[in-house]
């Protein structure tokens, strides 16, 4: 079931909705926009604040990070206006377009180390817009003027190519991150109507990413760095299909392609078929309305999918796959629904406009989300709503702690449920605790606990935690002179070596997401050529990240001080590093971190200027990974004091005046410093 975990009324109407940390409470805030012209910030359903009316009614919103995730600044839209707030909602600086703000999207970290956005207005110009509020370049052109619906709908971003994909009627154009025109194809027989990029891993285990592009009666497929066809699927020239969503929604590790239909207010589900090396239908839902937003996720923490639509039909369906289906009312738009953690039990709150003036969260009900906390301990919690009569149950993996368990008890919605926080400690590592919430011996949810083992596989291993590139050692296989073959789904495998008589995997991950995986081991006689299997493994994938970095510097430092780079590499293997940063302050290292390893870079700093002090404003590129190559930018903020040209001033005027008491007070006075400061650092 779907319940109504808390609503909000406002004054006027909610247009864009985006959720994120703000205060670092461990909580996501719901930061709105709202027709009164201004932007809420909404935790534990309390208005955390707002921020002063502006001139025109809000409209878009969301929230820029830097690259080490964390909340930088607000941006809402508002009319022409791009205005840039703090996290308490203070007005810090406005950026005005030459005509309304259509869509604002979220491409990741700029050349700063702090998230850029596109903005689209409804001329069709697409601009880039830095950090600070700077238009770094502009399109003109993009989409034909008052083309509402391909400006929403006809915008896909590729983070790793660094492109953006735009569809215009009848062209698809391709653009870099730094607003280079790539290339264009036309697309002659009919209007594009949305475009989506799509995920496919081959029988060869390799990732191949597409460009779906939805026209009037059907789905192209487009190579996304050639733009070559590759497939078309024909839907019918009635339905008026327009591409909303590329995700994996059955865990196959291959994206599925979501469609609306204008004409006939459905949502058709496709699947990449790599035998016909085409999408071919396997699901479809009729809806009132047409659907103008998907929203995907584990909502229930089954570790499958759910999804969200949303219609003009003043409905949202909430969809159990691949059939259940739960109507609600709801008054969304594209930007007016979205998910997170507001009530600290995990990310699956889901939030959407259920009237113009409405903010309202919803959640299925039984849920559960389950964390490991410590993988030396094995211990966990577990956090869980579900009916006020059910139980959880597990098996003999996980033992639950029910004596310190904390359980909350609540009516919403008409409905009595718990909300449990539990605490659990695995009996080993590389295990799956299956769990279910029942009642009356019933089972209402069926789901797991992972505690992934890392880098260690047999054939009794069931979870394991992979960075992006990793080392696998399969553990229980005694490796001779024979020849042997390793074939994979869901790793690419891109090292095959011995050691110590046993088989150890270089291999890359394909998915962001928990993934079932499966890896055999074949023996290979080359006399004969005949192949045997040897063992098979069948195992839960959990993403880690490959490299964790946190950078450590003051408000202010000196030249003569070190910054601290603290990096862990979460990889069973060596990862090799280069760092740079180049402006007021040079710094280059370089070095390699052992596996599952941590370690502070001391990195010394040199400037390239004879000014007291430098405000420094400038971004750290630390480039890693030895298969895959990743660079994180990470900014870098500072007021430097410069202590050789500092005691240099400091001499010149001793020598003028004689009188120390002068100098301290001639440089404070200068550099707006305590003499306390100043006396760290002149030397007379």
């Amino acid at each position: 079931m779907l319940i109504k975990l808390w609503e909000r009324r406002f004054d006027s109407e909610i247009r864009g909705i985006h959720v994120a940390d703000i205060n670092s409470d461990g909580l996501d805030e719901v930061i709105l926009a709202s027709h009164d012209s201004r932007i809420y910030a909404i935790s534990h359903n309390k208005v955390l604040w707002s921020t002063e009316e502006q001139e025109f009614p809000g409209e878009n919103v969301t929230v820029i990070k830097t690259s080490m995730g964390k909340p930088y600044r607000i941006v809402g839209s508002f009319h022409k206006e791009l205005i840039y707030f703090d996290l308490e909602g203070k007005k810090l600086h406005k950026t005005s377009l030459s005509s309304w703000i259509v869509r604002l999207i979220n491409i990741g970290p700029s050349k700063y180390g702090i998230d850029a956005l596109l903005a689209v207005d409804l001329r069709g110009t697409i601009y880039c817009v830095d950090p600070e509020g700077n238009i770094s370049w502009r399109l003109e052109k993009a989409f034909q003027e008052n083309s509402l619906n391909r400006m929403l709908y006809g915008i896909a971003v590729d983070n790793e190519l660094q492109r953006i994909f735009l569809a215009d009627r009848h062209e698809i154009k391709v653009i870099d991150f730094d607003g280079t025109l790539r290339q264009t194809k036309s697309i002659t027989r009919e209007d594009i109507h949305g475009i989506a990029i799509v995920n496919i891993v081959q029988e060869s285990h390799h990732k191949v990413k597409m460009l779906a592009v939805g026209t009037r009666g059907g789905v192209i497929l487009l190579d996304l760095v050639t733009l070559k066809e590759l497939a078309r699927t024909d839907l019918g020239s009635k339905r008026e299909t327009r591409v909303l969503l590329s995700c994996d929604i059955n865990s196959d590790m291959n994206d599925e392609v979501f469609i609306g239909s204008w004409s006939e207010d459905q949502v058709i589900v496709l699947e990449y078929n790599e035998k016909e090396k085409k999408l071919k239908e396997i699901a479809k839902y009729n809806i009132e309305g047409n659907p103008l937003c998907i929203l995907a996720g584990d909502f229930r923490g089954c570790f499958q999918k759910e999804i969200v639509i949303g219609t003009d039909g003043d409905r949202a369906y909430a969809v159990i796959w691949p059939k259940d289906v739960i109507e609600l009312e709801a008054s969304v738009s594209l930007h007016s629904i979205c998910f997170g953690n507001t009530l600290g039990y995990g990310p699956q709150d889901i939030l959407l406009r259920s009237n113009k003036e409405t903010m309202t969260c919803y959640s299925f009900v039984p849920r559960v989300w389950s964390k490991l906390n410590n993988f030396n301990t094995l211990e966990g919690m577990l956090y869980a709503i579900i009916p006020s009569t059910a139980k959880i149950k597990t098996d003999k993996v996980v033992i639950l702690d029910t004596k310190n368990r904390k359980v909350a008890s609540a009516s919403l919605d008409k409905k009595k449920i718990s909300l449990c926080e539990i605490p659990f400690k695995a009996a080993y590592k590389g295990g799956i605790s299956e769990l279910t919430v029942e009642v009356d011996n019933k089972a209402l949810l069926r789901s797991f606990i992972l505690v992934p083992d890392t880098g260690k596989l047999t054939v009794l291993t069931r979870s394991l935690a992979l960075a992006e590139e990793d080392i696998i050692t399969i553990d229980d296989i005694k490796v001779d002179k024979k020849e042997l073959e390793v074939k994979s789904r869901g790793l690419e495998i891109v090292k095959t070596l011995v050691k110590d008589n046993k088989l150890k995997l270089g291999v890359v991950r394909n998915t962001s997401d928990i993934a079932r995986v499966e890896i055999s081991v074949y023996s290979y006689n080359e006399q004969n050529k005949e192949r045997q299997m040897m063992l098979k493994y069948n195992f839960m994938v959990v993403p880690l990240e490959t490299l964790r970095a946190e950078l450590q510097i003051d408000e202010m430092i000196t030249t003569e001080d070190a910054i601290t780079l603290h990096l862990r590499n979460n990889s069973g293997k060596e990862i090799p590093y280069n760092i740079i940063s180049d402006g007021p302050l040079n710094i280059k290292a370089s070095g390699e971190l052992l596996p599952h390893s941590e370690k502070p870079v001391k990195l010394t700093i040199s400037v390239k200027s004879d000014e007291l002090q430098i405000e420094v404003n400038q971004v750290l590129d630390l480039t890693y990974g030895d298969y895959l190559r990743r660079t994180i930018k990470i900014p870098i903020r500072s007021r430097v004091l410069n202590v050789s040209a500092i005691n240099e001033r400091a001499r010149r005027i001793y020598a003028a005046t004689k009188d120390l008491r002068v100098v301290f007070e001639t440089l404070s006075k200068d550099l707006n410093l305590s003499e306390e400061v100043l006396k760290k650092v002149v030397r007379l």
